[in-house]
């Protein structure tokens, strides 16, 4: 599986869905560059019901791997960014997706959050919370979990996975100033989404965030 092959951007996902979803980014922001991407999938499910000292391990294992051949690592799984980040050396820095998005989140007075894995709600706060922390915000948080959603995703029906995704954020629009999207698959609503309040998700914010860093890193 590992290769000793320069990478410049190395994304580890939690479900091959995603692959598409960043390359796409790739092509249209940066085909310049060496990009790779590394699935675990196991990682995820274990991690909704606990996150043990095997899986926090395994993730530092193969954290350790990959980003000592590329020259940014990228966690796009939001459940699990915090402790991707935990494994960053100055030498080997790794990022998460989400935290780019975050910080535009926390300008914002009223904070929306839609997640459709429980495990995911935490986490994004947390980080809402330190980003806002950094920048003296003190924003209203408010988590939503989309009921019966993640279920669909597993069942491969993002058909309607993406009509629960704008449901709930009809629902919740009145009550925000702005929307966070926790995880990076509910993305793909947003084409098909008109708001007169922002709507955020990671991936392209975050793919963005990691170019920036790179030149910077490469400088």
């Amino acid at each position: 599986m590992w290769f000793m092959k320069h990478i410049d951007l190395a994304f580890v996902h939690t479900s091959p869905v995603h692959i598409q979803t960043f390359e796409r980014l790739h092509k249209r922001l940066a085909s310049r560059l060496d990009v790779a991407h590394f699935v675990y999938e196991s990682w995820l499910s274990e991690a909704a019901c606990e996150v043990t000292a095997s899986l926090m391990s395994d993730m530092k294992h193969q954290f350790s791997v990959i980003s000592q051949q590329a020259d940014l690592t990228v966690c796009t799984c939001s459940t699990l960014g915090g402790i991707a980040e935990e494994f960053s050396l100055p030498e080997n820095p790794i990022q998460r997706i989400d935290r780019a998005m975050a910080e535009q989140a926390v300008c914002y007075d009223r904070v929306g959050v839609l997640a459709c894995l429980e495990a995911t709600l935490e986490p994004t706060s947390q980080l809402l919370l330190h980003c806002a922390q950094q920048r003296n915000r003190h924003p209203e948080i408010q988590g939503h979990l989309v009921q019966n959603a993640w279920q669909l995703f597993q069942n491969g029906d993002h058909v309607q996975y993406g009509q629960a995704i704008s449901d709930a954020i009809y629902q919740i629009s009145s009550q925000v100033d702005v929307i966070v999207l926790a995880q990076a698959s509910m993305a793909t609503v947003l084409p098909f989404t008109r708001m007169t309040i922002p709507i955020l998700a990671s991936p392209e914010t975050g793919f963005v965030h990691a170019l920036k860093t790179l030149d910077l890193l490469l400088k």
